[in-house]
């Protein structure tokens, strides 16, 4: 079974915080995101989030227009409450990264 320390490791090797870029008048949104080669532990990985209670997004990318090939599997965060909950359950190791997601705990607080 995947707990939340095995899924900080995988975030931290394999995924990124951020706020969505504005546009004049509106307020940004917290995305959490990973991308994988390997579809086996992307599909895991999408579907112990689900198990944790999360509304995860998965997306199979290729930035090559008119090829068939998949170049990576994507899964993200796009609600606001579940990066909150996903920086308090579950956070990062990474310094860098451990401040955005703090910040997506004082976003959820000020809509509030």
């Amino acid at each position: 079974m995947i707990n939340a320390d095995y899924l900080r490791g995988y975030f931290d090797a394999h995924g990124f915080a951020y706020f969505t870029p504005t546009r004049k008048g509106t307020r940004p949104s917290p995305r959490v995101y990973c991308k994988d080669k390997d579809i086996a532990q992307a599909k895991r990985i999408h579907k112990a989030l689900i198990g944790m209670g999360y509304h995860p997004l998965f997306y199979q990318y290729n930035p090559h227009t008119g090829h068939s090939a998949i170049e990576y599997y994507a899964i993200w965060l796009a609600r606001y409450r579940e990066c909150a909950q996903f920086a308090r359950q579950i956070g990062s190791e990474r310094p860098e990264v451990r401040k955005t997601l703090h910040s997506f705990i004082e976003f959820e607080n000020e809509r509030q």
